[in-house]
């Protein structure tokens, strides 16, 4: 990554038993340094990938909300990433 550029990174966790899903963002400039992070949870029964959707639409919507031009989406789920590049 060059200057100006920006990674994001989202993970979602299911909390079992309690019906309910955690999110956590991170954006990252080009060095690596933190710029902004957010952490949430929202109540649902969810399958792990509308949960990872749903992380990943949140973790946009926030890096949108602050300006910043994303280079790189960092995401763990192979079906998550497949299906945004369709």
């Amino acid at each position: 990554m060059t200057i100006g550029q920006f990674k994001l990174n989202t993970n979602v966790s299911i909390v079992t038993g309690q019906n309910s899903v955690g999110l956590g963002v991170v954006i990252r400039e080009h060095n690596g340094y933190v710029v902004a992070a957010s952490s949430s949870s929202f109540p649902g029964c969810l399958s792990l990938l509308n949960a990872e959707l749903i992380g990943v639409h949140e973790g946009l919507s926030f890096a949108k909300s602050l300006g910043c031009e994303l280079s790189v989406l960092k995401y763990d789920s192979l079906v998550v990433i497949n299906g945004l590049k369709c």
